[in-house]
């Protein structure tokens, strides 16, 4: 494909407005369309969409896996989170997006909580931080506050390394030998205990939700929010991705001390079908994801504000399994 000359074929403008819409058998329509083989983009330009649901514009890379997916859903591509959200964010509530990417995350939870709400987006990456700083300065929300620095336990400055084009690939962690040939931009970039800015995250109903997603650094940040997690009880979602956290110097056992340490209880976060393409969030027994793939994980203090609403919308389950395919949105990346 070339970016001067670029135009989707029939197929392909078929299977954005059906997944757009969420039409039962869009995915099937995607596959038929090449939407998941990379090779056929590999020249594809930028396109703005309209986001289906916060109705915000953003411009996607068509080369890219995971914007090409977001582009063609017209949404984040994990669909348990934003779920989630739909369901247990309300006006007035405060939501933090460590590791907001391109703001896709952050865009959807400024429309739920409203002008009386808050959004506080972290994004370390420069190049990607400008995509970031544009596509909300773009939007009608004026409730989303974008922090330029990674958080940690310390204060710091760290190589940040961006293995391949995943925007959201970047870790402060030593990339592994397999990956350190992929690394494909390198930033020096500053790094802010989690435990300084935490007490601007405390809105007025003290409703906070966490959405942790950092490759590899979730429990440095976990650990600097101990007591912030033990007074305020936010709900976190977090990400598991067994690969960023050994180039980090850790593992699965050791994030979820940290919040095992603040009193909070975890599962696994996934989807459940309720009925024929019908799906809703489900929370599984925790369980070591198969390296080297990636689980995100729902942790909740038993006083946490939002334990009747995640009660509701995201019932604990002991099921072996769930509903999940990446074009659906489950936790891949």
């Amino acid at each position: 494909m070339s970016t001067r000359q670029f135009h989707l074929t029939p197929i392909q403008h078929l299977a954005s407005v059906l997944a757009r819409r969420g039409v039962p058998g869009a995915r099937r329509v995607m596959v038929r369309a090449g939407v998941f083989d990379d090779a056929r983009w590999s020249d594809a330009p930028r396109r703005p969409v309209r986001l289906r649901w916060c109705r915000a514009t953003v411009e996607l890379d068509l080369a890219e896996h995971w914007e090409r997916s977001a582009w063609f859903l017209g949404r984040y591509h994990e669909l348990p989170l934003l779920l989630l959200m739909n369901s247990v964010l309300k006006p007035g509530d405060t939501f933090v997006d460590i590791g907001a990417n391109l703001g896709l995350v952050s865009l959807h939870a400024a429309r739920l909580v409203g002008p009386r709400g808050s959004v506080h987006a972290y994004e370390p990456n420069p190049d990607v931080f400008a995509r970031l700083e544009h596509h909300v300065d773009s939007s009608s929300f004026r409730n989303i506050t974008l922090h330029p620095y990674a958080l940690a336990a310390r204060e710091d400055t760290l190589m940040l390394s961006v293995i391949g084009k995943n925007t959201g690939s970047g870790t402060i962690g030593t990339p592994l030998p397999h990956l350190a040939e992929r690394v494909t931009r390198t930033h020096t970039v500053p790094v802010r205990p989690a435990a300084h800015d935490a007490p601007a995250w405390a809105g007025p109903n003290r409703r906070i939700f966490l959405k942790i997603d950092v490759e590899g650094a979730e429990r440095a940040i976990l650990t600097s929010l101990v007591d912030f997690n033990k007074e305020l009880k936010p709900l976190i979602v977090t990400e598991i991705n067994p690969a960023a956290l050994r180039m980090n110097g850790t593992n699965a056992a050791e994030t979820r001390h940290a919040l095992e340490h603040a009193g909070c209880h975890g599962w696994t976060f996934d989807l459940r079908t309720i009925a024929p393409r019908r799906f809703r969030p489900a929370r599984l027994a925790l369980h070591e994801p198969s390296w080297p793939h990636l689980r995100d994980e729902l942790w909740m203090h038993p006083d946490s504000p939002f334990r009747v609403d995640v009660d509701r919308a995201a019932p604990a389950t002991h099921a072996s399994s769930a509903a999940h395919t990446p074009a659906q949105g489950g936790a891949h990346r």
